[in-house]
C-alpha cells in the first residue's frame, strides 16, 4: 500500500467519525479539537478566545458575589455572584467529565483510524470496519 493510499484510509475513517453523532459531540467537548478536529479554526476560537471571555465573566461574577456579602447586599452583584457560582459548579460537575469524556473518544477514534488504516490492505477507498 502506498502513503497515498494509508492517509486516504485514514482521512476516510476520520471522516466516518467526525460525521457520526459520537464524533461531534466529542469533538465539542475535547479541547484538542483545535489541533485534530475537523474545523480546528472555529475550535481554536471556541476554546481559547470564547474559554477565556466565560472563564473571565465566572471570575468577575464571583468577584462581585464575595463584594456583595463582604460589603454590602446589592441584590445585582449578589444575582452576579449566584449566577456565577451555579455556572462554576456545573463546569467543574457537568462539564469537566464531558471534557475528558470527549476528549478520550477523540484520541481513540484517531488512534483507531490510524491502526485502521496502517493494517489495511485495501484500496485506498475502503469502508473502514472501525464503526462509529
Amino acid at each position: 500500500m502506498t502513503p497515498q493510499q494509508r492517509a486516504a484510509i485514514n482521512q476516510n475513517c476520520l471522516n466516518s467519525f467526525n460525521n457520526s453523532a459520537l464524533g461531534k459531540v466529542s469533538n465539542f467537548f475535547s479541547p484538542l479539537s483545535q489541533f485534530i478536529g475537523p474545523d480546528r479554526l472555529g475550535s481554536a476560537i471556541e476554546t481559547d478566545i470564547g474559554g477565556g471571555i466565560k472563564y473571565g465573566l465566572v471570575r468577575a461574577g464571583l468577584a462581585a458575589g464575595n463584594a456583595a456579602v463582604s460589603f454590602d447586599a446589592n441584590p445585582l452583584k449578589t444575582l452576579a455572584g449566584l449566577a456565577a457560582e451555579g455556572t462554576e459548579f456545573v463546569a467543574k460537575e457537568v462539564g469537566l467529565p464531558l471534557v475528558v469524556a470527549g476528549t478520550a473518544i477523540q484520541v481513540t477514534a484517531h488512534l483507531g483510524c490510524n491502526a485502521e488504516a496502517s493494517s489495511n490492505p485495501g484500496q485506498a477507498g475502503a469502508v473502514p470496519s472501525i464503526v462509529f
